[in-house]
């Protein structure tokens, strides 16, 4: 069973301990503005399992949106903690096919079994099943066929040059609750060190020296430095 050290090292934090009591306080979770505040916690049960503790303080908001908001803070956290400690991921694919690793759907990959579970039920009418990978492999996988494909890409642009236009990418919304935050300093396994430019809910913009990379966060395996 994992502790909440190893819990601590996963997400990029420290414990805080004081007698018997071990935490881990989360204080770029939530909502912290001048008129409302939020203190958020993990921490283990007798049974070793992780719980997390949320209070919002806003004057200016009745109980039920208050309570309703802890429990969004609250459900993001668990699976915060479910992504961090996963040595397996299951994804959702048709029935007897089998996509690249790459082209599965970012909301049709998860942490748990469960979770799977839910969303095949609720979306996939029996069309889908449900695949398990070792987590490593996996994600080693699909950085190496997006590499793949860059470097396709960059190809297929030295041979036929496109004509520079005027159309932009949407640029990416950045989150009231970021994981990293803007101008931080993170480390990836395939680009190295850079720095956060963007970063929303699911996606992250990072400015490395062999250029802006948009990653999905969900397999970037980044470490904050």
């Amino acid at each position: 069973m994992a502790t909440i050290e190893l819990l601590a090292e996963k997400l990029g934090k420290q414990v805080w301990i004081k007698g018997d009591l071990k935490r881990i306080y989360l204080n770029d979770a939530g909502y912290n503005t001048k008129k409302m505040s939020t203190r958020t916690f993990i921490w283990a049960d007798e049974t070793g399992e992780f719980k997390v503790s949320c209070r919002i303080d806003c004057p200016s908001q009745g109980f039920q949106w208050i309570k309703s908001q802890e429990e969004e803070v609250k459900q993001s956290i668990h699976e915060q903690i479910e992504q961090a400690l996963a040595t397996e991921v299951f994804a959702i694919i048709e029935k007897d096919s089998t996509p690249k690793l790459n082209e599965i759907g970012y909301s049709d990959v998860f942490y748990s079994r469960n979770s799977a579970e839910i969303r095949m039920k609720k979306d996939w009418f029996g069309a889908g099943e449900i695949k398990v990978y070792d987590r490593i492999e996996f994600e080693t996988e699909v950085e190496r066929l997006d590499e793949i494909e860059r470097q396709q890409r960059e190809a297929e642009k030295a041979i036929n040059p496109v004509q520079p236009t005027t159309t932009q990418s949407t640029p990416i919304k950045n989150t009231e609750t970021p994981t990293y935050g803007i101008d931080s300093q993170v480390k990836h396994k395939l680009f190295g060190i850079g720095t956060v430019m963007a970063e929303s809910d699911d996606k992250i913009e990072i400015s490395f020296e062999v250029g802006v990379k948009a990653l999905l966060k969900k397999f970037a395996s980044l470490e904050k430095l």
